[in-house]
Formats: C-alpha cells, sequence, structure tokens
C-alpha cells in the first residue's frame, strides 16, 4: 500500500473518531447544561428549528420548534426543582459516509428532585434518547431529539408542583 493511501486513510479514521467524540459531547451537554440551567448555551446546541418528540412522556406530539420555544418548556417545568441530574449513558452514534449528518442513541437516567412537607422529594425517569444531528458551520447541532421512556419511580407531580 502507497503511504499517501495510508496517510488518507488514517486521516478518514481520525475525522470519524473526532466526529464521533463531539456528537458524544453535544449529547452529554444537553443533560449538563439542563442541570446548570444555562438555558442560553443549552439553546444554541440546536438547529432552527429542531424536531422535539417527548410525546413518550407527555403526550404531546412531536413538532418542529424554535430552540428558544423547547428550551422555554424546559426552562419552565426545570426551574422550580431543588435540583436534577441527567446521567446520559452507553452512546452508539454513528456518522453517515459523508459526514453531515449523525444518529446517537443513549441510555438517559434523570433525576428531580424538589424538597416537599410530604411525600417522596424525588421523581425519576429512565429512557433512551435519540438524536439526528447535522454539521453545521458551527459544529454538530441537534437536528432532531427523541425521548423513548422506559421506566420511572418516585413522585412525578414534584414535576407539577415545581412549574406552578
Amino acid at each position: 500500500m502507497a503511504p499517501e493511501a495510508t496517510l488518507q486513510d488514517l486521516d478518514r479514521r481520525l475525522t470519524r473518531l473526532e466526529d464521533e467524540r463531539a456528537v458524544h459531547d453535544l449529547v452529554v451537554r444537553m443533560g449538563t447544561l439542563a442541570d446548570a440551567r444555562d438555558w442560553h448555551a443549552l439553546a444554541e446546541l440546536f438547529t432552527d428549528p429542531v424536531r422535539a418528540d417527548w410525546s413518550g412522556l407527555s403526550g404531546v406530539a412531536s413538532a418542529e420548534v424554535r430552540p428558544a420555544d423547547l428550551v422555554a418548556g424546559w426552562r419552565q417545568a426545570l426551574s422550580g426543582l431543588d435540583a436534577t441530574h441527567h446521567l446520559i449513558a452507553n452512546h452508539e452514534i454513528e456518522i453517515e459516509a459523508d459526514g453531515t449528518r449523525a444518529i446517537a442513541r443513549a441510555y438517559v437516567h434523570a433525576a428531580h428532585r424538589l424538597a416537599l412537607a410530604h411525600g417522596d422529594p424525588a421523581w425519576i425517569i429512565a429512557g433512551r434518547y435519540e438524536h439526528r444531528l447535522v454539521r453545521t458551520d458551527a459544529g454538530w447541532r441537534i437536528a432532531a431529539a427523541t425521548f423513548h421512556p422506559t421506566w420511572g419511580a418516585g413522585n412525578q407531580q414534584v414535576m407539577k408542583i415545581a412549574s406552578e
């Protein structure tokens, strides 16, 4: 094999690894920025519009929304809580051959806490995220995000109480 071919193959493999890492980090940042309540930085992770689908949890149909509107909904739902913790793991990342699109799947375990005078102060929901991403001039961005819930435990009412 010619040295040029070996270098080209190495360059392709390195680019793929860099893309997989960038996609992984973007998906993780979605959870950590929500936990940190950094709403401005969170909105920058998405394309405009972004397809949001939490229908398996909320019953609200999937829709294309502006990132600011998506994040505003999360802000309303999460800001009244004492704490949240989104653990995102077991990533499966597929980069399309042309390097412009990707699919990322990962498990999520999200804990929500609100100190209450009565009742369980925590609600935990677990499931799987599926993100569709596109490469933009600013780097990878989430073009579609879907949450597939698997199980929940605790007091789901903490979400209602916190948003009031």
